[in-house]
């Protein structure tokens, strides 16, 4: 099991790592997608979808979409977000501030917006 950040979803706590070099690259259009503004809720989570789902199986290879969708309410899917975000070393945007960078150096940064309103706290594992 890869170390990443836990939280909680449905009485489980799941650790949630950092992504591999090779789904980053293969994600990129998707984090890219994230900055732009969503319709609708709706919208915000089929951008969100693939991104959450890889992380979650990098460490647990059989859940599905359907069982993390089932996992996840609007304060988790926050707080998933936000794990993941900060395990790949992006800082996700505060009021009023344009787009985060990516928080490693040397890397390009990309813009990635905050999904939803703030949810419970994470906390690293050691």
């Amino acid at each position: 099991m890869f170390k990443g950040t836990q939280i909680e979803l449905g009485g489980e706590t799941y650790t949630v790592p950092p992504l591999s070099l090779e789904t980053l690259e293969e994600l990129e259009p998707q984090f890219q997608q994230l900055a732009a503004p969503a319709a609708n809720l709706k919208e915000r989570v089929q951008r969100l979808m693939p991104i959450l789902l890889a992380s979650f199986q990098r460490n647990y290879p059989e859940i599905t979409e359907a069982k993390l969708r089932a996992l996840l309410d609007l304060p988790s899917l926050n707080l998933a977000v936000d794990a993941i975000m900060r395990a790949n070393g992006f800082r996700m945007a505060k009021p009023g501030e344009s787009a985060p960078v990516q928080e490693s150096t040397g890397a390009g940064s990309t813009a990635i917006s905050s999904p939803l309103p703030a949810g419970p706290s994470i906390t690293s594992e050691p």
